[in-house]
């Protein structure tokens, strides 16, 4: 098994969330939450728990890992976030359910105890995720 590359976070988000084990416990109430909208249910449910975790994850990393790219981590990333959702684009999703994961994403964040201006930050580094995914 290959060693993953160390990630370098956007603005120390990762320490602002509260660590590794905050940050991934937050994405699993995240997918909680996902799973809990039919909306979103709908294109993610079939997943199964552990997978959206994956799944969400590495959309969320697109959002805040710096770009920088030696490894082609990012890259790879972006390839593998993008084939999972090109699935899902094909029976009905498209860029604007990105902003119906913005809330339970927010909330999620909320329930962990992240302070609001980390909050809002992480708003303002997750809006390029739909340009990725306009075509």
């Amino acid at each position: 098994m290959s060693e993953q590359p160390s990630k370098q976070y956007k603005s120390d988000s990762l320490t602002r969330f509260g660590g590794e084990a905050q940050y991934d416990m937050a994405v699993f109430d995240f997918c909680d939450r996902i799973i809990e909208d039919s909306t979103l249910a709908f294109f993610y449910g079939a997943f199964g728990h552990d997978r959206l975790a994956v799944v969400q994850k590495n959309l969320l990393d697109l959002a805040f890992l710096e770009s920088a790219d030696e490894e082609g981590y990012i890259s790879s990333l972006l390839n593998s976030v993008t084939l999972e959702h090109s699935k899902l684009f094909t029976i009905g999703l498209n860029e604007t359910h990105f902003d119906s994961l913005k809330n339970p994403f927010v909330e999620a964040l909320r329930h962990s105890w992240v302070e609001e201006d980390v909050l809002e930050e992480a708003i303002l580094l997750l809006k390029p995720l739909p340009v990725m995914f306009s075509n």
